[in-house]
């Protein structure tokens, strides 16, 4: 993992073209970004490959087992929590996405051993809580109430 961070940003040019694009309000194209820090085609492409590595490991595509496994979890959490719980009752449905959304942080801690503080994960725990609760849970049982109502 240390590799391919350092490989990311251990350039100047990769790291304004990483740049380039954060500072662009709705992304940034190849063209911009060659025209803004007067790269060749030549060099965009090696760079851009350089850092590959870093964006799939940003956002899990080059650990497609553990998207898999978090998915895994959410499954089984939504289903062992809806057990005893009414199916098809908002607190239930909210509570069982609260949880489903709280166990992708105990895969991240358990399988990926990050080495953070407590105070990290127990804020990641209450907002990944919290917003399944609304996100997936609330606004989720209002989504299918209407789908049912128009079928």
């Amino acid at each position: 993992m240390e590799e391919l961070i350092i490989q990311g940003l251990g350039h100047r040019e990769r790291r304004n073209i990483l740049k380039t694009i954060s500072l662009a309000p709705e992304g940034a194209i190849y063209s911009e970004i060659l025209g803004e820090l007067g790269l060749n085609t030549g060099r965009m492409n090696y760079h851009l490959k350089q850092l590959e590595g870093l964006v799939e490991m940003t956002l899990f595509s080059y650990h497609g087992i553990l998207v898999l496994l978090i998915s895994a979890v959410e499954g089984f959490v939504v289903d062992i929590a809806l057990l005893p719980l009414n199916k098809n009752d908002v607190k239930s449905i909210c509570i069982a996405s609260a949880l489903s959304s709280a166990s992708n942080v105990a895969v991240l801690q358990f399988v990926m051993m990050l080495p953070l503080p407590v105070a990290v994960f127990a804020s990641m725990y209450l907002a990944s809580f919290v917003s399944g609760f609304i996100l997936a849970g609330y606004l989720g049982k209002r989504v299918i109430d209407i789908i049912s109502q128009n079928l």
